[in-house]
């Protein structure tokens, strides 16, 4: 799996949420989109089922924009099929 296949995944999971946006990497959950802190966790608990990986509760803090939590899905993922 690719960053962009998670990318594409967290394109189309968002789309529920805010319909259908030109997402770019820079774009904030919560300033740009309107998302609240509740939503993201959503949607982090969301990819978390799809990929079958666990984003660290810590990391959660960091994921601001859609680059960030792209990077950390992908990451997960790498580190469960290395």
């Amino acid at each position: 799996m690719t960053r962009n296949d998670v990318a594409t995944e967290l394109k189309k999971l968002l789309a529920r949420y805010v319909g259908d946006v030109a997402l770019t990497e820079q774009m904030g959950f919560i300033d740009d989109l309107g998302l609240d802190s509740i939503r993201v966790m959503d949607i982090v608990a969301d990819l978390q089922d799809h990929f079958g990986v666990e984003v660290p509760l810590g990391a959660l803090q960091r994921l601001h924009t859609f680059g960030d939590v792209v990077s950390e899905v992908f990451e997960a993922v790498e580190r469960k099929n290395p």
